[in-house]
């Protein structure tokens, strides 16, 4: 990567030494410097762009006879390596007796003639305004991107240097500061300030679980965003991948077994986690998802089989399944929806699958349970909800998957979204302050931000 140093222009960025004689018309554009500038002189801050215009008018006669002391630290300091520099100087529209774009034009002819690429970027607004400030250097800095970046930012404005600051966070950009009454210099990222930046935005990010944004931050801990990637995978349910992902970390312990009531557990949590995010539609589709497989372990236990759900054998598996329990068949050729269309017993769905458990109660083989029932009713409830949205291009909200929700039974004394949630926890012996695995993975992540 090639280097590049940046360089802001102030007023005393060229000076007179004391020593040198210059005509007395020159001399009339310069005045004593202050403590900061030793002995030399400075340029005339009263009227500065017109004294500047008129030395670099002179620019022959006084390039070999004045110095600048803090663009001279600051090419030392950044290193040998630099053979480009970006000069920023002030050039309002209109004009400001204090622009400093004449003594840019002086130093970039200066620096031109001891071998550097220059680019001159003035400002064209009033450097004390440090939003527009921040865009500038924003763009600035996006055009020298593949660079590594020097930033000599003593001279101009407080604001220019504070946006300079501030544009330049996570871009580990190198910022040279001097010091003129003391000569001291340093040069500095903020590599410690930038880390508490991060801190503070992982740690607002974790309480919505926003592990998207985690891994779009500019982290230099690889492994947060390891972490962030494993709890994306697993809230998605893609257990494979989260589980390749707990492997590469060493942590067997967050490996997800194959087991239906974990993954009915996972997906609630999942869902949870997207309730806690006003994530509507991503809430009900989790909640559809169990529903659809709900009732799955009950039914292969009673039916003494696997259910497969195979379209390209028109779902011959199933129906053989079905074959091989003549009443139960009988059953439900006889059972028509409430819209009154008949079942579609011939494949499996969640509505057979309820007519089922319903066929084994009445027989008093299995305990189709009110709790369960229950579930299953709020859920088709809200199935007429997920129509509308996938088909008429509808938006949701908390309002209306509660409207579905009321009248039905639910626990007392909640709002219906929070009791459907307490009842399906109940089902799933879930605590209500339970979010799985993902705290865990949040300390995780806190502890290597620290």
């Amino acid at each position: 990567m090639q280097n590049i140093l940046f360089i802001t222009i102030g007023t005393r960025d060229l000076q007179l030494p004391p020593q040198v004689q210059i005509e007395v018309q020159l001399f009339e554009h310069f005045e004593a410097g202050n403590v900061d500038t030793g002995k030399n002189h400075v340029v005339k801050r009263n009227d500065f762009l017109r004294h500047t215009q008129a030395i670099l008018e002179a620019y022959d006669q006084l390039k070999d006879r004045v110095v600048f002391p803090m663009v001279e630290k600051s090419i030392e300091l950044a290193g040998e390596n630099i053979q480009e520099i970006v000069l920023v100087s002030t050039c309002q529209e209109p004009n400001d007796v204090q622009d400093t774009y004449f003594l840019g034009q002086f130093i970039r002819r200066r620096l031109h003639e001891k071998g550097f690429v220059v680019h001159e970027h003035p400002i064209t607004f009033p450097p004390i305004d440090f939003e527009q400030l921040v865009e500038f250097f924003t763009n600035l800095y996006e055009m020298f991107i593949e660079y590594q970046i020097f930033f000599g930012n003593s001279g101009g404005t407080p604001d220019m240097r504070a946006a300079s600051h501030f544009a330049g966070m996570f871009r580990n950009i190198q910022f040279i500061t001097l010091q003129a009454r003391t000569g001291q210099a340093n040069m500095r990222n903020f590599d410690r300030q930038e880390r508490l930046v991060l801190l503070h935005t992982i740690e607002k990010m974790l309480e919505n679980f926003d592990y998207a944004g985690i891994t779009q931050l500019p982290l230099s801990n690889n492994i947060i965003s390891k972490y962030a990637e494993y709890a994306l995978a697993r809230m998605s349910l893609d257990f494979e991948r989260a589980n390749d992902i707990a492997q590469q970390l060493g942590i067997t312990d967050w490996i997800v077994p194959e087991n239906p009531k974990v993954n009915e557990c996972e997906t609630y949590f999942s869902a949870k986690i997207k309730l806690h995010q006003h994530a509507w539609a991503d809430y009900l589709w989790r909640l559809f998802t169990i529903h659809d497989n709900i009732f799955v372990p009950y039914i292969e236990e009673l039916l003494g089989g696997k259910v497969m759900h195979n379209p390209r054998t028109e779902h011959e598996e199933w129906r053989k399944l079905i074959a091989q329990h003549p009443e139960l068949e009988n059953y439900l050729r006889s059972k028509v929806l409430k819209n009154g269309s008949p079942l579609r017993w011939e494949e499996p769905n969640k509505f057979v699958y309820h007519q089922i458990l319903r066929f084994f109660h009445e027989r008093g083989d299995y305990l189709l349970t009110a709790e369960l029932e229950d579930i299953h009713k709020n859920l088709l409830a809200l199935g007429a909800l997920r129509n509308a949205i996938a088909h008429n291009y509808k938006g949701i909200n908390r309002q209306m998957i509660e409207e579905k929700l009321i009248g039905k039974t639910l626990p007392d004394g909640q709002p219906a979204l929070e009791g459907f949630n307490r009842l399906l926890e109940s089902y799933l012996d879930i605590n209500a302050e339970d979010f799985g695995i993902y705290p865990k993975v949040n300390e995780r992540i806190l502890m290597e931000a620290r």
